[in-house]
């Protein structure tokens, strides 16, 4: 969906004096929109967007020179417009903005006639909830794998008097495709869950941080009783949700946009 123009203009009175050149121009003008997913595929990524056709009603292209940022519209490092990370923030979204700039080789035009181009973008295509604890009141010093991520439980810790549980666990996660990303950390939040006998979830009071690397990090999560739950059975299992990816190349194609 096509939400608007930016039409941007500046003047650069450089100060007078000898040698000095006449005042310098800028010009941009960006297209900014939102693209979509499906309920079961959300996006985990987007990258650069690739323009293959751009022209005015007068018939100009309003195609940019080649070249191209290495930071993708949505946080993402792009290395010669291939992702080297795997998730956004660590967030899976139905919608995700994006924008691309163009250029406007004449005033009297009105419209852009058509705007066409591709987005690679990369979905979440499948979730499974993996048990890496079964008792988690048990599970310290355990070492448990969950497809290419394993768990290591450094210490488990009720709090007296609070009703609060306190799980130090270190996660490594096998990634010799891309060594140094670290956005996959950030999918913990989404992806773990404490889930009593009945399968009611506890509530995450807060998360700590202590360690990380490029293929590690070592977190402590505070969890406070399910709530609305009249009876709770118990802490007992430790919920990972092992997430397979898909990527995806997204056609677009706006025509007849009105120009600023």
């Amino acid at each position: 969906m096509a939400n608007s123009f930016q039409h941007f203009r500046q003047v650069d009175f450089a100060p007078p004096g000898p040698g000095r050149g006449p005042a310098l121009h800028s010009e941009s003008l960006t297209l900014t929109f939102t693209v979509y997913a499906e309920p079961k595929l959300p996006f985990l990524g987007m990258g650069e967007v690739r323009l293959t056709a751009a022209y005015d009603n007068e018939k100009n292209s309003m195609l940019l020179p080649p070249g191209g940022s290495d930071i993708d519209t949505m946080g993402n490092m792009m290395i010669r417009g291939r992702f080297i990370s795997r998730y956004n923030g660590g967030y899976r979204t139905l919608a995700a903005p994006t924008e691309v700039r163009l250029n406007r080789p004449s005033e009297k035009a009105t419209l852009a006639k058509v705007i066409r181009g591709t987005i690679p973008v990369t979905l979440l295509s499948e979730e499974k909830a993996v048990v890496v604890a079964d008792d988690i009141l048990k599970a310290k010093g355990k070492k448990t794998q969950a497809g290419n991520t394993s768990f290591s439980f450094e210490d488990v810790t009720e709090l007296a008097n609070t009703k609060q549980l306190q799980i130090k666990v270190t996660i490594t996660q096998d990634n010799k495709e891309n060594p140094n990303d670290y956005t996959w950390m950030n999918t913990m939040y989404q992806r773990i869950e404490l889930l009593d006998a009945k399968g009611n979830k506890y509530q995450v009071n807060g998360t700590n941080w202590h360690n990380n690397g490029p293929n590690f990090v070592q977190m402590t999560w505070t969890y406070g009783l399910p709530p609305n739950v009249a009876k709770v059975e118990g802490p007992a299992k430790f919920i990972f949700h092992q997430w397979t990816t898909l990527p995806h190349q997204v056609n677009f194609e706006f025509k007849d946009l009105p120009l600023p």
